[in-house]
């Protein structure tokens, strides 16, 4: 009999990811980087300079993402 796949990657397979997001201010880019990482999206406008995200539990990796401005 043929063993079955749990569908998941085995420990010894991780890896870490970093995304940065960069684009000018106002545009959205820690409110996308929200939605996808909690499912939330908010109205109000608060200005960053630098936010940090962190989702683990990503097929046993960690997603790192940062919303960085420029000007």
């Amino acid at each position: 009999m043929a063993a079955q796949s749990s569908g998941r990657i085995p420990a010894e397979h991780t890896s870490d990811y970093r995304v940065a997001v960069f684009g000018a201010g106002g545009v959205g880019k820690s409110s996308i980087v929200l939605r996808f990482i909690k499912g939330t999206f908010s109205e109000n406008y608060i200005p960053t300079i630098e936010d940090t995200f962190r989702q683990a539990g990503f097929f046993y990796n960690t997603l790192l993402l940062w919303s960085v401005t420029y000007e």
